[in-house]
């Protein structure tokens, strides 16, 4: 029994130390795996900074031979007129939707003052029509008892001397006679 129990710690012994070993081989591997893994990375990375910095001079014209300098500086040149004329397209742009914008509400603000001036003249015209219609039904009253008093037979001494007052607002007017024959007062209203 005792030489059975040595033979089986011989035995998990044996085995603990194969899996470690193996534990161990491929910790290693991994790590050798990580390891060119990184490298891999830092030399990309260093390609890629170096590229960068080669496309940099190259598009300043800087470390190119002779024979390409003129190439890539008027390459420079061609890129930086379309760059400007993509500004300029845009700022024009930006300019006419501006003006377009200023121009109709130049037009809608000119409009509306041509509504209110039409409907200030039509106020004005109907309020003038008015007056002048009144103005002439007093003209021919007292040209009436003008003749009246001008024939013999409807003469009569004058009682009082007529007097034709006007008064006139913005809103109204209004207009008082005194006298013979001569309603006394007639007020107008604007519409």
């Amino acid at each position: 029994m005792l030489k059975e129990c040595r033979s089986r710690r011989h035995e998990l012994h044996t085995k603990l130390q194969k899996e470690l070993e193996k534990k161990m081989q491929k910790q290693l591997q991994e790590q050798e795996h990580d390891h060119q893994r990184q490298s891999l990375l830092a030399r990309h990375q260093e390609e890629r900074e170096q590229l960068l910095r080669q496309h940099e001079e190259d598009s300043r014209g800087v470390n190119v031979p002779a024979e390409r300098q003129q190439l890539v500086r008027r390459a420079r040149l061609q890129l930086e007129r379309q760059q400007l004329d993509q500004r300029r397209r845009g700022e024009l742009e930006s300019l006419e939707r501006n003006h377009a914008l200023q121009l109709e509400a130049l037009r809608l603000k000119i409009r509306r003052e041509w509504v209110q001036l039409e409907e200030q003249h039509r106020q004005e015209s109907s309020t003038s029509t008015t007056t002048s219609t009144t103005i002439n039904q007093l003209h021919r009253q007292h040209h009436r008892q003008h003749h009246r008093l001008r024939d013999p037979a409807h003469h009569q001494p004058p009682s009082t001397i007529t007097t034709i007052t006007i008064t006139s607002t913005s809103t109204s007017t209004t207009i008082s006679t005194t006298g013979s024959g001569i309603k006394p007062a007639i007020s107008l209203c604007a519409d």
